[in-house]
This record gives structure tokens, C-alpha cells and sequence, in this order.
């Protein structure tokens, strides 16, 4: 139903912040921490969060939070896209907090690139009662 559902953002519409890529700079289970702000109406809106572009491009811990509220805890999550319905404020603060997991051994193998992009869009009038963040493994806009 949700993928379904996404389907009602108009692919006309920009985006009012984004797409901003945050890359996992430092390796093995360091801490790789984002903050950023962005302006919007006071209105409910569609935020993309989009965990790399192939399966070895995945983040493999995430953590985000919008406005002082968690949005996604800490953890690992096998999805590739996530699409959280989020009422926006006049002025908005986030942080995302992507890691690695650490390998065992002293030889480390080298990680591939990691990262996540973020994409925020207005929501069509149709969808003004969906709240909430929801997994998905494709994305159709």
C-alpha cells in the first residue's frame, strides 16, 4: 500500500532540500555524524532517505533524527529506501549518523564506498494523513 502510495508525489514537484549525499568517511564502527537545516512551510512533507546506490554501497548502521525527534534509531536495517511522513517546521535541523561494522582480525579488508542520500519533498494533498517511516526496497516517483 505504501509504495503505492508514494506514487501520489508529483515527480514535477521539486524537492525543497535535496538530494544530499553523506558518505561513511571513517571506517570500522567510527562514528560518522551530519548536521544540517533546511527551510520548509509548516506542512506535512515526504523525506527520502535513499541507503546507497548498489547492495555494497549500503550504510550499515543509521540513525537519523529531524527536529530533536528519532526517526530512526540506531540500528541496521536491510532496506533501500526509506520514505518518512513528517509534519516540517519553518526552520528544520537534522543529523544522520551512518557506521561501519568493525571486522575482526588485524588485517581489515578494504570497504567499498558507503553512503545515504537525503531528499525532501511536498507531499500531494492526497496523503495528508500518512505519518510515520516505512522501509522500502523500491521507489517509484
Amino acid at each position: 500500500m505504501v509504495a503505492g502510495a508514494l506514487s501520489f508525489v508529483s515527480a514535477a514537484e521539486q524537492a525543497i532540500f535535496g538530494p544530499e549525499k553523506y558518505d561513511v568517511k571513517e571506517r570500522y564502527e567510527k562514528v560518522n555524524r551530519y548536521i544540517g537545516t533546511f527551510t520548509a512551510g509548516e506542512a506535512l512533507y515526504l523525506l527520502k532517505l535513499q541507503n546507497g546506490d548498489k547492495l555494497p554501497e549500503r550504510s550499515e548502521w543509521i540513525e537519523l533524527t529531524l527536529n530533536g525527534e528519532k526517526l530512526l534509531k540506531d540500528g541496521k536495517y536491510g532496506y533501500r529506501y526509506f520514505g518518512g511522513f513528517v509534519n516540517l517546521k519553518k526552520e528544520n535541523t537534522f543529523e544522520i549518523v551512518l557506521k561501519d561494522e568493525k571486522t575482526s582480525g588485524f588485517r581489515r579488508p578494504a570497504l567499498p564506498p558507503r553512503f545515504v542520500t537525503l531528499t525532501v519533498h511536498p507531499v500531494a494533498s492526497e496523503l495528508k494523513k500518512m505519518k510515520g517511516v516505512f522501509g522500502l526496497n523500491t521507489w517509484t516517483v
